[in-house]
This record gives C-alpha cells, structure tokens and sequence, in this order.
C-alpha cells in the first residue's frame, strides 16, 4: 500500500509542473503598451440592440471579428484608467477594434494572423469579448 502512495506522489510530481505549464498565460498590460497577438481570425455574428439577445426577432444582428489566440494572455489592470481597471486572466478571444482605414480588417478573416495594437476592456454593448485590442497593424501568418 505504501509503495502505491510513493508511486502516487512521484508520478504526481513529475506530471505537475506540466500541467501548469499549460494553462499558464502570459502578462500584458492595457494601454498604451503596444502588445502583438497571434491567433485565427473570424467574422462572428452576435445579437444587438435594442435587448442584445433577449428577443432574437427584435435585434439586431451585428458582426464582429474575433481573434482565437494560440496561447491565453493575461492583462494587468490599470488602476490609474477606470475602464481598464480590473485584471483580466486566462483570456483566449480578442474582439478586433479595426478603426484604421489603412487596414482592411476583413480581409484576414479566417486566416492564422498576427494582430498589433493596444488593449483596452470591454466597455460598450457592441463590445462582444472582454478583452479587445486596436488594431496598428496585421499580417497573415503562413
């Protein structure tokens, strides 16, 4: 029976750290810290107003593009910007803030692509993750 125990607590020893290694998410900050993002861009659709989904045939629907990071990002929150004030962990959808004409955003729809920009907390009822980020720049990852 104790050698069972043993066993136990070294196979749990030696699959630990692994286990933590995967939910382990890297620390950003909101803005102005510029941040680069990795991940597969989609157009999703949600409900808008006027109840954002609580009468379907009533609202609007709206479209967003939200990128599924490789990896989760946690960010820091800013206690001197009320809007980004609380920390956000374990986070793995961004919404795209595409308000650089520069930029056709919708083109890199679904694709594997790298986003550059500043994260801000969502704020808004149009905002359809916690998280969002504008966008600087965006490039196609082959």
């Amino acid at each position: 029976m104790r050698l069972y125990i043993l066993l136990a607590v070294f196979m749990g020893a030696i699959f630990a750290p692994v286990r933590a290694q995967e939910n382990h998410a890297t620390w950003l900050s909101f803005e102005p810290e510029i941040v680069a993002l990795d991940g597969y861009l989609e157009l999703k659709q949600f409900y808008g107003p006027p109840g954002y989904g609580e009468n379907p045939k009533a609202d609007q629907v709206e479209t967003a593009l939200i990128i599924t990071l490789s990896a989760p990002i946690s960010v820091r929150g800013d206690s001197d910007n009320p809007l980004n004030a609380e920390r956000l962990e374990n986070i793995t959808h961004v919404q795209l803030n595409c308000a650089n004409e520069r930029i056709d955003c919708l083109s890199f729809a679904n694709k594997n692509i790298r986003v550059t920009g500043t994260l801000f907390a969502a704020h808004s009822g149009h905002h359809f993750a916690r998280l969002l980020i504008d966008v600087r720049e965006l490039s196609e990852m082959l």
